[in-house]
């Protein structure tokens, strides 16, 4: 959208409803999923109370050996204990490992025992091979690119962090059992991630979440 409007691209806005490609622009209200999400809220959030935890640079910091393994046994314990699910039904996302490969396959910075086959990446996108698990973890703190960003704001362009978030936090998490109207056992950690997505589930996203940026 961005490079478009940089330079000056004329363009439509289309969006889908009920299959259909319509024409015109399609609120960003996520109200009519908030019955089929059970997100959990208990002390297994703690770890993603700060603004900044659960981003790229906190997993990056070799100071979070600790924090990540608490994180890896967090996750493990609400898929077990509180999901009460199996691997072939469970669904988890975390920051990979650079550029690191195994069986041609990039390789997360966590391991999550008993679950590693349930390892998707974070920018997974238009697949339906997962639309049977139906408990999700989502164990990052999304923020745009800092060069991309700035590359923008010299253009005279900003970039939400907000919506950017919500956005690649929606895209991923349709991958789940939510994409065929099925309920979902969701655990994030991360309070702000957390709280983007509440909004957008009671339909106050675009008025709250907004503000000031």
């Amino acid at each position: 959208y961005n490079y478009l409007k940089m330079n000056m691209a004329k363009f439509d806005f289309y969006y889908l409803k009920n299959y259909d490609l319509v024409s015109g622009f399609c609120s960003y209200n996520g109200s009519m999923y908030k019955h089929l999400v059970n997100m959990y809220s208990g002390k297994l959030n703690k770890i993603g109370d700060a603004p900044f935890s659960l981003s790229s640079s906190w997993y990056s910091k070799e100071s979070s050996y600790q924090n990540k393994k608490i994180l890896e046994n967090n996750t493990h314990n609400y898929f077990k204990r509180i999901a009460k699910t199996v691997s072939s039904k469970a669904l988890w996302t975390c920051k990979l490992r650079g550029n690191e490969y195994a069986d041609g396959k990039k390789i997360p910075m966590l391991k999550v025992s008993n679950y590693l086959t349930s390892f998707l990446e974070m920018t997974a996108r238009a697949t339906n091979l997962y639309s049977d698990r139906d408990s999700c973890a989502y164990l990052i703190n999304r923020f745009e690119n800092p060069v991309i960003k700035q590359y923008f704001r010299k253009n005279g362009l900003d970039v939400n962090d907000n919506t950017f978030a919500l956005s690649e936090l929606i895209q991923w998490l349709f991958r789940s059992a939510i994409r065929k109207g099925k309920p979902i056992n969701l655990y994030i950690p991360s309070k702000r991630m957390r709280s983007l997505l509440t909004a957008w589930l009671n339909g106050t996203f675009e008025s709250e979440m907004t503000k000031g940026e």
